[in-house]
Formats: C-alpha cells, sequence, structure tokens
C-alpha cells in the first residue's frame, strides 16, 4: 500500500500539494512543467483553481523568473487533503520495510 500511496502522484505534484496545506504563501517559480503537475492534480481532484483564476493563466500572469503565490490561483480539496492524510498515516506506520527480506516476513 506504501508504493501505490507514493506513486499515486509525483513528488513534484506532493511537493505542490503540501505547500498549498501551508499557513504562509506558497511561493514558487514558474516552469513549463508546473501547469501539466497542476491539471493532472485538478483532473484528479486534488486541487482545483479558484474563482476567476485558470491554471493556464498562471503562464499568462506569472510565467516568468519571479517568484509568484501558488495560493492566487489554486487550492487544494478535501480529496488533496485526505489523500495527503492517508500517506503520512501509511508512510509513517510501523510494518513492513520495503526491501526487507522475505524470510523475515514470515510467520511460522
Amino acid at each position: 500500500m506504501q508504493i501505490v500511496m507514493k506513486a499515486l502522484v509525483t513528488e513534484f505534484e506532493y511537493e505542490k500539494l503540501r505547500g498549498l496545506t501551508a499557513p504562509a504563501p506558497f511561493l514558487v517559480q514558474f516552469h513549463n512543467s508546473m501547469v501539466q503537475e497542476l491539471n493532472r492534480l485538478d483532473a484528479i481532484r486534488y486541487l482545483r483553481p479558484k474563482p476567476g483564476f485558470g491554471i493556464e493563466s498562471i503562464r499568462e500572469r506569472d510565467g516568468s523568473d519571479k517568484k509568484f503565490d501558488l495560493k492566487q490561483y489554486v487550492e487544494i480539496t478535501s480529496d488533496g487533503l485526505e489523500y495527503l492524510k492517508l500517506r503520512d498515516e501509511l508512510l509513517t506506520s510501523p510494518g513492513i520495510a520495503i526491501g526487507d527480506p522475505v524470510e523475515s516476513r514470515l510467520t511460522l
């Protein structure tokens, strides 16, 4: 299950979700793959554009080298918050570590 939770979103997408939950502004610098990451997170309903903004408007308004607050454009959804909660629980829960020898997992 840990593998599934980690693979569901990329590390870059995970960083976006995590940053959107912080109380402070989430300052990021535009890059072309950012729009793809945000569109994917929107498609799986982990974030949504804020009213009056679209994800493409990021490229139009802040597609430069200057940092901007991503929270102006998108917000995390309840599904996104639930994903982060489950991911944290699964990845910090004691259990079988990936790479443990099979013999150590067998009970007699």
